[in-house]
């Protein structure tokens, strides 16, 4: 373990913290750590709602529970945020804002002395306006602030044994639709449920990208031939989603795609 770490396990003894745990592999490092500090007393706060993959909160619950974490599950609908609905560029801002003011109200029942999220390094090379939510918040950082990245987590993961953890990037929902477009939770489950299938036909990395009339669906550019041998299947499960064409991205998978 690098001095990063030994500095960031410092600065956490003694403290009572309250982790933002989505059950990403960045948030999951994270609980790992503090949860191991003797000395310190850590919750962990998941939150649940349309806009959270269902795969997501399912390995925040096991998780939790492997380890004997005190774990807290907070029901959210951002569908009622009306600037949110919006659904414009600034739409993670609103989210965010919205749900971490929900764990400050946690924080202060449970006298927490910190909210700590996994927000890392490598995170600030992409569009991401809840970042400014966070610190506007006050919401503290500990990957960020010691200068740790992605890399450096799944070494974490890796020497502690925990490879299960170490999992594709999932996001919020939303993030897998167009600005402008309608918002509803019907499409936000239906959205979940078609890459749980792209999953289980053995696809790692997966997002079905929804556009005005199309769905564009995102997966490792290694794995191009495996899509065409499921073509017919994949297709009827895209259709579900109601849009006039189905695409493949020949450009595969990639972070914040929607951004441009």
């Amino acid at each position: 373990m690098n001095d990063k770490f030994t500095n960031l396990i410092d600065f956490f003894k003694t403290k009572k913290i309250l982790v933002a745990f989505s059950g990403g592999t960045d948030s999951t490092a994270l609980l790992h750590i503090i949860r191991n500090i003797p000395t310190a007393e850590v919750t962990a706060v998941t939150v649940k709602g349309a806009h959270i993959p269902e795969i997501e909160l399912s390995r925040a619950k096991d998780f939790c529970k492997k380890f004997d974490i005190d774990h807290e599950i907070v029901p959210v609908d951002v569908l009622k945020i009306k600037k949110f609905k919006i659904n414009d560029k600034n739409r993670c801002y609103y989210c965010k804002t919205h749900i971490f003011t929900l764990l400050k109200e946690k924080a202060g029942k449970i006298n927490a002395d910190v909210i700590a999220d996994g927000t890392n390094v490598d995170d600030k090379g992409d569009y991401r306006p809840g970042m400014k939510a966070l610190q506007e918040l006050d919401i503290f950082s500990p990957f960020l602030y010691f200068g740790i990245g992605k890399k450096e987590i799944f070494d974490y993961l890796k020497e502690q044994k925990l490879n299960e953890f170490i999992q594709p990037s999932n996001a919020c929902l939303i993030s897998r639709i167009n600005y402008g477009l309608d918002l509803s939770e019907e499409l936000l489950y239906k959205i979940d449920k078609f890459e749980d299938f792209l999953r289980e036909l053995g696809f790692r990395q997966v997002r079905a990208r929804i556009h005005s009339d199309s769905v564009r669906i995102e997966i490792e550019k290694e794995r191009f031939s495996d899509f065409f041998n499921h073509l017919d299947e994949i297709k009827a499960q895209a259709e579900l989603l109601g849009k006039k064409f189905v695409t493949l991205d020949l450009k595969g998978y990639r972070t914040g795609s929607m951004n441009g």
